[in-house]
């Protein structure tokens, strides 16, 4: 699954840098390790689930990051 953080109002090379250190940075946060893919031209997010233990817990702790540290990012940026 392929996704972007992109909050409103940044112009498409911004949002590609911001999803770039957002992976970095989610990964820092060890709970969850996404990769890259680009997508269209665009730097996206990509979460893997190949492993038939995953729970839902897993992908809420994605989503939780994504949301947590791209807030904190975004408003880095601005």
């Amino acid at each position: 699954a392929c996704f972007r953080y992109a909050p409103a109002g940044l112009d498409d090379a911004t949002l590609d840098a911001l999803n770039e250190r957002l992976m970095i940075e989610i990964r820092r946060d060890g709970r969850t390790c996404p990769s890259n893919a680009v997508l269209n031209g665009r730097y996206s997010l990509r979460a893997c689930f190949v492993n038939h233990r995953t729970e839902a817990g897993v992908v809420d702790d994605l989503v939780d990051a994504a949301v947590t540290l791209g807030s904190a990012l975004a408003a880095s940026t601005a």
